[in-house]
């Protein structure tokens, strides 16, 4: 935390302004005290050792929980929060990748964990069923797939149905039938054509 914070510390200096201009800048703002212009400066110079630094730090972040096997913590502490959101508002060249991983790491953190999203497709699926939750633009049709072996088959079988209407929304499905096979297979089988077919 405190290298990030430090990082941002410094190079929010000099973000969106030339280093000419920055320089000038800290110049007035620290008349009376110079080592509060030469510490960033002198920093700022090696930019890209220190970006490559911080880039390291940020993508290894998400790993952390399994490196020092502890739990993930589902809200981030608020320095560590604060620093990496003024990472993720460097919009400017010099600082593309970090504001890049920054911003990957915000989403990552801001999203549920699998198992929550997960359990409320179930409640959706349940609640809508498969014709219309396949018309939800949210649906994530990779996460259906985890519930194709759930431990109720009308579940499953429902989570195939809309996975199949997901996937071939641009065609017009002529059937669709799913059931449970003699041997406790879960078979699902659709007709379909193309919905670009016009006719002469």
């Amino acid at each position: 935390t405190a290298l990030l914070t430090r990082f941002a510390d410094v190079e929010s200096k000099f973000v969106g302004r030339s280093t000419d201009q920055a320089v000038l800048e800290l110049t007035k703002a620290n008349k009376e005290t110079l080592s509060a212009v030469v510490a960033p400066v002198q920093a700022h110079l090696s930019l890209r050792t220190r970006t490559t630094l911080v880039l390291s730090l940020l993508r290894a972040l998400p790993d952390f929980p399994n490196i020092f096997d502890v739990e993930a913590l589902r809200d981030l502490p608020a320095d560590l929060k604060a620093a990496v959101q003024r990472l993720a508002a460097f919009d400017a060249a010099p600082y593309q990748e970090v504001e890049l991983a920054a911003k990957q790491f915000l989403d990552m953190k801001a999203s549920k964990p699998v198992g929550e999203r997960i359990a409320d497709l179930r409640a959706a699926l349940l609640k809508l069923g498969p014709v219309e939750l396949a018309q939800e633009p949210s649906l994530s049709a990779n996460l259906l797939t985890q519930l194709f072996s759930d431990a109720d088959s009308d579940v499953a079988l429902a989570a195939k149905e809309t996975f199949v209407r997901r996937i071939y929304m641009a065609y017009d499905i002529q059937s669709l039938s799913s059931e449970k096979g003699t041997d406790g297979s879960l078979i699902t089988e659709w007709e379909f054509e193309s919905g670009d077919l016009t006719p002469d």
